[in-house]
């Protein structure tokens, strides 16, 4: 079985398109449990004096269901204390999580032999999908926790190994991994991709990469036990010729799969985009409607539930941390937006960029107009927000569209301002009646302003640019705000 204890830290390592990931992180998640039952399940029926299917099918539905029931009701608990507990710090939560988790696995030990596995894969799945404070903290807690259990248990099992086992094994060893390598697993993904839309090149990685995991190891030395318990042998062979398959499918695989990704051009360029503000989640939705992968980092956490609210793939850090860059594997992104509020460090991310991640398509979104100039030495793009709008605004006013449109709507057509200052108004730009007849250009929130569509959503303090008569101007300050009429700043 391909395990997730050696393709989750393998996948952070390369970069491989989302579905190739999602194949190959499901697969391992749900063949552990189920490659475990099942080898349990066959073990009973051969260890069973009479033929009886019945006995050992039972045995499994019955540790499945334990399993299920303990592992909902971790994830339940790990949920409950997130909603409860108001600002429980990082290592906090990753201790708890991990604790609830060794728990869940005790109890259902304790009701039924080998359901622990299931409820801890049932678990993961469940909190995997829960929105945790400081989730990156976590994750990183857990990750160096887990890589810890996973190398104390190879060694455990490695222990029982003797060198003159694994001597014993060559050369029948290789011609056994190369047998699942080369034909067992190329064979089993081509019947699995039978209508299921992979390609040749998603069907070549797959096959190539199979790593086997610590559940494996497991598994061989529960084998062998029972097996010498019944026949009276040493088992010891089973046990070094899984060891074996181990090793070399992670040594090898590991080694080549980075670069057979390269070469088989599964390996996306992903799109960087810094700042999970107004403007940062707007690129980033349109990117991602397009198909495109994109990755967003920010430091503040409001900001990147509100992201992951709107089903982006967030990443807390700074962007301007070295060690960030280098978790993002900025070197081989597409390209790197950075709309953060703050110029300084946009420009130092740019120089690192540039300079150290020789990444070549940078673009800043410039906060001051002042500092354009030391972005532009840098090589890099910038963007000035306000010098966009301030362009636009006046092309229109300047331009044929604007006077062909003030001529059709009225002679007493004005632009104005408005501030939001009205409960009811807080929905999208296409519900609010009172706007009808008018035209929404700009609305400014903050330091942010946004070039708007039907489907924006005004909040309270948001400034809104209009156009129309002044007639419908009347109007649309009252469903917007309660201060009065807007003074028109273009007639």
């Amino acid at each position: 079985v391909t395990g997730p204890s050696v393709l989750t830290p393998l996948l952070r390592s390369i970069r491989v398109d989302d579905r190739l990931r999602d194949i190959l992180a499901s697969e391992g998640v749900i063949i552990d449990p189920f490659g475990a039952l099942l080898t349990l399940f066959l073990l009973e029926i051969v260890l069973a004096e009479t033929l009886n299917v019945a006995g050992p099918t039972w045995w499994v539905i019955e540790r499945l269901l334990i399993g299920l029931a303990v592992g909902a009701g971790g994830a339940f608990l790990v949920w409950l204390l997130s909603r409860t507990v108001k600002r429980l710090g990082g290592r906090e939560m990753a201790l708890f999580v991990i604790g609830a988790a060794v728990a869940a696995f005790a109890v259902a030990e304790s009701l039924a032999h080998e359901s622990g596995l299931v409820a801890m894969v049932l678990m993961a799945i469940a909190i995997g999908n829960l929105r945790l404070p400081q989730r990156e903290r976590v994750d990183d807690l857990q990750e160096s926790v887990t890589v810890w259990l996973i190398a104390s248990v190879y060694v455990l099992l490695a222990a029982g190994i003797s060198i003159d086992d694994l001597t014993g094994l060559w050369p029948e060893g290789l011609i056994v991994v190369a047998i699942l390598a080369l034909v067992g697993r190329p064979l089993l993904i081509m019947l699995a991709s039978i209508r299921s839309g992979l390609n040749w090149r998603e069907q070549a990685f797959l096959s190539a990469v199979a790593p086997r995991g610590v559940v494996a190891a497991s598994l061989a030395g529960v084998v062998a036990v029972e097996a010498s318990s019944l026949a009276g042998s040493d088992a010891s062979r089973l046990v070094a010729m899984v060891f074996v398959v181990i090793l070399l499918t992670i040594g090898i695989q590991s080694a080549y799969a980075g670069t057979l990704a390269r070469l088989l051009r599964v390996q996306p360029m992903t799109t960087v985009i810094a700042g999970a503000g107004e403007v940062g989640r707007r690129v980033a939705t349109l990117i991602a409607g397009s198909g495109e992968p994109v990755l967003v980092v920010e430091t503040d956490e409001d900001a990147v539930m509100q992201a992951r609210e709107e089903g982006l793939e967030v990443l807390i850090g700074d962007i301007s941390d070295t060690a960030v860059l280098e978790k993002i594997r900025l070197n081989e992104a597409k390209a790197l937006l950075l709309a953060t509020p703050d110029d300084a460090r946009n420009l130092l991310a740019a120089q690192l960029a540039r300079s150290k991640f020789n990444c070549e398509s940078v673009f800043v979104r410039v906060n001051d107009v002042a500092n354009i100039e030391a972005f532009q030495k840098l090589g890099v793009v910038p963007v000035s927000q306000s010098e966009a709008v301030a362009s636009e605004l006046a092309r229109m006013v300047a331009g044929p569209m604007f006077q062909d449109v003030l001529a059709q709507v009225a002679e007493d057509v004005t632009v104005a301002r408005v501030v939001v200052t009205s409960a009811a108004a807080q929905r999208e730009i296409q519900a609010i009646p009172e706007l009808r007849g008018t035209l929404v250009v700009l609305v400014t929130r903050g330091s942010d302003s946004v070039i708007p569509n039907g489907r924006t959503e005004l909040r309270l303090g948001d400034i809104v640019t209009i156009f129309g008569s002044l007639q419908d101007l009347a109007i649309a300050r009252g469903g917007l705000s309660v201060v009065p009429d807007p003074e028109p700043i273009i007639s």
